[in-house]
């Protein structure tokens, strides 16, 4: 991350479908309009495994680096808040946020103190579900968001998650511990995996049922060509030919108890929530490496680097 170049590239959209890019270097955010509201979105780039299915920007964890991370972080949400900007929401993305939990307290109280954030959603793992977690994040966090992926033991060591994160069981049991400290909980799950068919599917949608998340997001295996040859040499050849099928099944599998509100997500009906990923205004400002900012009808594109340069 590169304070004094945080946003510095710009796609600029044009009518229509298509996008028009255009690359820019933009110096600094444009300030906020008045009577717009914005959401603010950090990113935590560090995992201390890189799963090969994964496209997101993500470094594997080096505790130097991510506590300089994270006191650049928190130095580029204080030039934001030098801009005029104010968000009533923070969502906390990764990368594994929870990868130094003393070091994203201190961000997500800092966001409460410059922004006035009254609403914070967070993503983690599954091996970072625990009591201290619990103590820290209740209070402060009322959307959590696990990563499970699957409860299938066989397809957690092929993508390199069994070691790391532990079986199907210990999972879901950890979960279930969880779930009912915070407001919303919501399991992320992928289908469409190579070899996996309905049978592994149908169990990993029963273990959901189970494991009392009141959100079930379940989205497609989406894989870029680096993805795809990654996947080939770990896991096999991806397949996109029963997707529809297999998302379907689960539309009908869930729609007893929970329903859909977006496109990959499931409510548990009665709890009147939004999917985990807020978007309560259309406009939203992005911190950290690789992060994006969607303003004045612009994306605009922070540095992918960890190079850390003084603020100009």
């Amino acid at each position: 991350m590169i304070p004094d170049t945080l946003f510095s590239t710009t796609f600029r959209l044009a009518s229509g479908v298509l996008l028009n890019l255009k690359s820019e270097h933009q110096p600094q955010l444009p300030a906020p309009q008045n009577g717009k509201a914005y959401m603010l979105y950090a990113h935590v780039p560090f995992c201390e495994s890189l799963c090969p299915y994964c496209s997101f920007n993500r470094f594997l964890f080096d505790e130097r680096k991510a506590r300089q991370y994270f006191s650049s972080l928190r130095e580029e949400m204080r030039m934001v808040a030098k801009r005029g900007y104010t968000f009533d929401t923070l969502y906390i993305g990764g990368g594994t946020p929870t990868i130094l939990m003393d070091e994203l307290v201190q961000i997500i109280d800092l966001a409460r103190d410059l922004f006035g954030v009254r609403e914070v959603s967070c993503e983690t793992n599954p091996n970072h579900l625990d009591e201290r977690l619990i103590d820290l994040l209740a209070p402060r966090v009322q959307r959590l968001s696990v990563g499970v992926q699957s409860f299938d033991d066989d397809l957690l060591r092929r993508i390199n998650r069994y070691d790391r994160f532990g079986s199907g069981k210990e999972i879901l049991e950890r979960v279930q511990r969880t779930a009912p400290a915070f407001n919303a909980f919501n399991i992320d799950l992928i289908f469409n995996f190579p070899g996996q068919d309905l049978a592994s599917i149908d169990r990993d949608l029963r273990l959901a049922l189970e494991s009392g998340a009141t959100q079930i997001t379940a989205y497609p295996l989406m894989t870029s060509p680096s993805v795809r040859r990654a996947l080939e040499k770990t896991v096999g050849t991806v397949e996109f030919s029963r997707e529809a099928e297999m998302y379907e099944h689960i539309v009908e599998t869930l729609s007893s108890v929970f329903e859909l509100s977006t496109a990959w997500t499931f409510s548990r009906k009665g709890n009147s929530l939004i999917d985990e990923y807020i978007v309560k205004s259309e406009e939203y400002v992005g911190v950290g490496s690789g992060s994006f900012s969607y303003l004045n009808g612009t994306l605009l594109v922070n540095t992918f680097s960890l190079h850390l340069t003084s603020a100009g």
